[in-house]
């Protein structure tokens, strides 16, 4: 194979990875502002599980939902997101227990954005949909790169004494 054809192969190896992250930022947009959150305290006034068909989870997953209420400089607001993305869970009794933990907390401490006080969460972590596309983007990148050095190496020993056999 001559040396463009490696490198359109590589392009490609390393533009799948790529993609992968790309859709890690866009499945939590939300996420990269996580750093500028603020703590205010909340009380948590329901709970719930939901039986998901959507195609951000797997369809038949259950999905808890945390209802809570915090106030930002005098104006109350309401939100429903434990975190980012997710969590959601292949077993009903899994997701009622981790709804649970939330409702017997009561007092909790909510994270949300000064410049949007609106959108808020109770755990400042960006969940596992966008951490799963960038660690597969991660490790694709990985081995795009080495099977670039790779190829390069085997594309040098065939051009022993200037010619390419």
């Amino acid at each position: 194979m001559p040396l463009w054809g490696m490198l359109v192969v590589t392009v490609v190896l390393l533009g799948i990875p790529a993609f992968a992250v790309l859709v890690a930022r866009m499945s939590t947009p939300d996420s990269s502002r996580l750093g500028l959150y603020v703590a205010t305290p909340g009380v948590v006034t329901g709970t719930d599980v939901m039986t998901v068909s959507a195609m951000h989870f797997e369809p038949g997953s259950f999905v808890p939902v945390v209802w809570y209420r915090y106030t930002v400089k005098g104006m109350e607001y309401t939100g429903s997101r434990v975190q980012v993305s997710g969590p959601s869970f292949r077993l009903l009794g899994q997701a009622q227990d981790y709804a649970k933990r939330w409702a017997a907390a009561g007092n909790v401490t909510v994270w949300y954005d000064p410049a949007d006080p609106g959108l808020s969460v109770l755990a400042k972590t960006p969940g596992v949909r966008g951490g799963a596309w960038a660690m597969g983007g991660l490790f694709g990148t990985v081995v795009g790169v080495l099977l670039l050095v790779v190829w390069v190496q085997w594309w040098k020993r065939r051009r022993v004494g200037g010619v390419e056999s």
